[in-house]
């Protein structure tokens, strides 16, 4: 049996991994405090963008909602018209009765990804409030019952407004103020010179 024998002090370590171990952390911090702005620069127009048309991503009502009866198709508003009924009142469209109604042949209703608006209540629920995540409430509830996505969603879409209309009327206000005082500055300094 032969035997192999290593030299271990011809083997170089490399010196530039532990300089850079060194000089990676700051590195590292300023890498990730710029993927952190980049990320928000994305998040905040991609939310006024989802937040603007909340009505259809977020809403206790279907978009469309139909019935096959006596071999017509209607598109409807209500409960009461989509039924053939003459009473017309807002549909609990989250009710048993009228999801069961729904599922019928021949009806249908097309909901929207959220099935919550800001102020709607889920009657049918059993569950007590506030209730957490689940998959009918993604963020779940809060103590009035109400779903805390569809909330954010509108509740976004409401701030993000005023704030540009604040920066609107501010950027307005500052440009006339400041042409009056361009203004009167060259009237008063015309004014010394004659």
């Amino acid at each position: 049996m032969d035997t192999v024998t290593v030299d271990t002090t011809a083997v170089r370590r490399p010196r530039c991994a532990i300089r850079v171990a060194v000089a990676e952390p700051a590195r590292v911090g300023a890498l990730q405090a710029q993927s952190h702005r980049l990320r928000v620069a994305a998040a905040v127009p991609l939310h006024a963008g989802v937040s603007t048309v909340a009505e259809l991503v977020s809403n206790d009502r279907p978009l469309s909602s139909a019935t096959r009866a006596n071999g017509s198709f209607r598109c409807s508003r209500t409960i009461g018209d989509a039924l053939r009924r003459r009473f017309q009142t807002p549909t609990e469209w989250h009710d048993p009765l009228i999801r069961g109604k729904l599922r019928e042949d021949g009806n249908f209703a097309l909901f929207t990804f959220n099935e919550y608006a800001a102020d709607s209540l889920n009657y049918a629920v059993r569950a007590p409030d506030p209730a957490g995540p689940d998959p009918a409430h993604l963020l779940g509830t809060d103590a009035a019952g109400r779903d805390v996505a569809a909330r954010l969603l509108y509740g976004f879409r409401i701030s993000v407004y005023f704030g540009l209309a604040l920066t609107l009327v501010g950027t307005v206000l500052g440009i006339i103020i400041g042409a009056i005082q361009a203004t009167s500055a060259v009237a008063s300094t015309s004014a010394r010179s004659a």
